[in-house]
């Protein structure tokens, strides 16, 4: 099951607002940036993951 970045902040929201504490715009762009963040640093380290091995090669020498 796959949950979106808006769904990850509107559960969040939904936490915060249940224990009285108040949601100000402030805190909606910040959990919003958090979880964007998070999205992005996993979408980033599945291509490290599923990226080919790097085979180093030893350059030609020059010729003279």
């Amino acid at each position: 099951m796959n949950i979106t970045t808006r769904q990850k902040a509107d559960i969040v929201a939904a936490l915060i607002e249940r224990g009285n504490a108040e949601l100000t715009p402030y805190l909606c762009r910040e959990l919003e940036r958090v979880i964007a963040g998070d999205a992005a640093r996993r979408e980033r380290f599945i291509q490290k993951v599923r990226s080919p091995e790097y085979h180093w090669k030893k350059p030609e020498p020059r010729r003279r």
